[in-house]
């Protein structure tokens, strides 16, 4: 087929193409010039356009991987990014409609025309979507996240405590200039509201393993909201602790409750609680522990079923301080000792001066209370088990408080046997004359059962081991509890009534003071004493009740004094001899109570292996003390001093294996000594 008649000025004519064997001439030399310039001048816009079609394309990449910034930073770059952008895309239409006239225009075949514009498709659409695509995708918001801690997930083992941040989506949203005032949790996923906090952070427990969809909800000063998931995978599961993280010296429960599919075959459980090889042997789920150091305890229980089979399960327990109260708050209970039997009613009280929005009571038997006027409540635990029972008060601020009380219902124990030695006590109660004095200790034939005293309101009493000590100088009726353990862990509560009389119209002498702890001073006066008519004093004779036995008492006068050295319970007897040799006698007991400075003393450890120290320390003494005195010594060579130390916290190294005896010994302004003692043993 013969060429077209027209060109278009992209076809070069060749020079001097014979037709015919004629030779039809040539293109002048000023047009091939010409043809060469324009050839030129279209290679150097192609590689120029190159050039600059590539670096826009690197500079709008570039702004999709750096925007959003996670952070919100590098908001500067999105003004320049949208004008380079638009332009860039401005241009590419500019170009691409100037070519495709250019195309319509050219005096060539259809199918040079198709391919023309298949290459100019092919080489500017890409670059006018680019452009067009990155407003979109720098202008948007950069994503937000839940951090977590802990925050490794395969740490994860419930019961789990775990705190819920989105500080840096708070962070990134505040360099985006958005104000969030308020945060939304679900934290289980149930799409439910659990709380609602004006801190950026939230704490989750997790009892059981499993997915957990958790989500938040930030609210902005606008009104708009954000809504930030993560989901959360707990693998595995053990005992369960509560609280998550004991207080010390604090009661904590530990539980395998969850981990029994019938409580029946549970034959017993033997717990390490210190991660020392000590161990607690328990035949219930439940089991009661309180840690007097804070740190992190590695617990083990083994679990022996009645089929014959063994589990083990091992949990790190960090013993914490108590957090600081957002706002000051306590909880009080009535009865104070939180122990037993079922069914077991306890009154609850919170205690604030703070106005509440909010009171959400959990009684840990399933059971919940909520309410903004409930700060005083009742509830009865029908039936034997260890509860948490947690309280959440939130103010009106928006501050929420947390505490948590631990409470143990048990079956009843029996003492048929049970009496006190000391007052006598009468279908159980004590009557007497003010003032009473009230020395009462409970005895029974069943061993190992630990005894409690609840003494209300009652500021006179002492409570020196299983001992109550009281001196009632007011008419009255008065109420006193004893609380009973077993071994088996059941429990017995006894109200006592103690019911005082008004003193009698006279008074043989009096005594200042009436009690107190020893050394005591105690004046004695009995000038108000008198005889019957007709008779004379002659003097006074008085017995104190902690002579020696055969002393001679001589006359004296109506008024004296004596210091009791030692604590115990005194019979004072009075006699008014007159002329005649008459003698009119009167008695009263005084009740002179241990001394105030009490020696205690805290170990860090009590088994320790060789060339490692025990910290011990005497802050929970009390009294007014002149010295402190530390001395330590074997039990195989007691009278081998090893080492002493007169400061108030001591630490000592042990490098030899075997068993010391380190002594406390208190010294108070009196003269008064105590001491107390503990066993270290030093292993290999």
């Amino acid at each position: 087929m013969p060429p077209p008649s027209n060109t278009s000025e992209e076809n070069v004519v060749a020079s001097d193409r014979p037709v015919d064997g004629v030779t039809t001439g040539s293109v002048p030399a000023p047009q091939k010039k010409e043809d060469a310039v324009v050839r030129s001048a279209k290679k150097f816009l192609i590689i120029v356009g190159s050039i600059l079609y590539t670096i826009l394309m690197i500079w709008c990449f570039a702004l999709i991987m750096m925007l959003p910034s996670p952070t919100g930073e590098m908001r500067s770059l999105v003004s320049i990014g949208l004008l380079t952008s638009l332009t860039g895309a401005a241009v590419f239409i500019i170009v691409g409609l100037l070519l495709l006239q250019r195309i319509a225009k050219a005096d060539v075949p259809i199918a040079t025309r198709q391919r023309s514009l298949m290459r100019l498709v092919v080489t500017l659409v890409p670059g006018i979507a680019v452009c067009a695509l990155v407003p979109f995708m720098i202008l948007r918001e950069p994503p937000f996240s839940i951090q977590t801690v802990p925050s490794d997930p395969r740490t994860f083992v419930a019961p789990l405590s775990l705190t819920l941040s989105v500080e840096k989506a708070v962070a990134t949203l505040k360099n985006l200039g958005l104000h969030p005032i308020q945060y939304i949790w679900d934290t289980n996923g149930d799409g439910k509201e659990n709380d609602r906090t004006v801190v950026p952070t939230e704490t989750a427990v997790y009892d059981r393993a499993g997915v957990y969809n958790a989500a938040v909800r930030i609210m902005l000063d606008s009104g708009a909201s954000r809504l930030v998931t993560l989901r959360i995978v707990i693998g595995s599961e053990v005992f369960s602790v509560k609280p998550i993280k004991p207080i010390v010296e604090t009661p904590a429960r530990f539980s395998i409750s969850e981990l029994l599919a019938d409580p029946k075959l549970l034959k017993s459980v033997q717990w390490d609680f210190d991660g020392n090889g000590k161990t607690e042997e328990a035949t219930k789920p439940e089991i009661m522990h309180t840690y007097y150091a804070t740190g992190t305890y590695h617990v083990t229980a083994i679990m022996q079923l009645t089929n014959n089979t063994q589990k083990t399960f091992k949990r790190d327990v960090e013993v914490v301080n108590p957090a600081p109260l957002p706002f000051p708050i306590t909880l009080q209970t009535d009865p104070e000792n939180l122990m037993g039997p079922s069914p077991f009613g306890v009154l609850f009280t919170l205690q604030t001066k703070e106005s509440l929005k909010d009171v959400l009571w959990s009684f840990g038997d399933g059971k919940q209370e909520e309410g903004a006027e409930l700060k005083r409540i009742g509830h009865s635990f029908e039936t034997p088990g260890i509860y948490a029972v947690e309280v959440q008060a939130r103010s009106l601020s928006g501050s929420l408080a947390d505490l948590t009380v631990i409470v143990r219902s048990t079956n009843k124990l029996s003492l048929s046997d049970l009496h006190f030695e000391g007052t006598t006590v009468s279908n159980n109660t004590v009557t007497g004359d003010t003032p009473l004095a009230v020395q009462l200790k409970p005895v029974s034939s069943q061993p190992l059962v630990q005894y409690f005293w609840e003494a209300p309101n009652q500021e006179t009493a002492t409570i020196a081991g299983s001992t109550f000590q009281a001196v009632y100088r007011e008419a009255g009726t008065y109420t006193v509890t004893l609380v009973a353990q077993g071994p088996d862990g059941n429990s017995l509560r006894l109200p006592l009534k103690i019911i005082v009389n008004a003193p009698g119209t006279e008074s043989a002498f009096s005594m200042k003071p009436e009690s107190g702890s020893a050394p005591l001073r105690v004046q004695f006066d009995a000038s108000d004493a008198f005889v019957p008519p007709g008779e004379d004093i002659a003097g006074f004779k008085w017995e104190f009740g902690d002579e020696p036995q055969g002393q001679t008492v001589n006359l004296g006068g109506s008024k004296t004094d004596h210091t009791y050295a030692k604590e115990g319970e005194y019979k004072v007897t009075m006699t008014i001899v007159t002329v005649k040799g008459k003698e009119y006698s009167t008695q009263r007991t005084i009740v002179v109570l241990p001394p105030t400075n009490a020696a205690c003393l805290t170990a860090s450890r009590t088994t320790v292996t060789a060339g490692k120290a025990v910290a011990f320390d005497s802050s929970c003494s009390t009294g007014d003390l002149t010295s402190i005195l530390w001395d330590v010594r074997s039990v195989d060579d007691p009278a081998t001093v090893i080492e002493q130390s007169a400061d108030a916290s001591y630490v000592h190294v042990f490098d030899k294996v075997g068993t010391y005896t380190v002594t406390l010994t208190l010294k108070n302004k009196n003269g008064y000594t105590d001491s107390k003692s503990i066993t270290i043993t030093v292993t290999p």
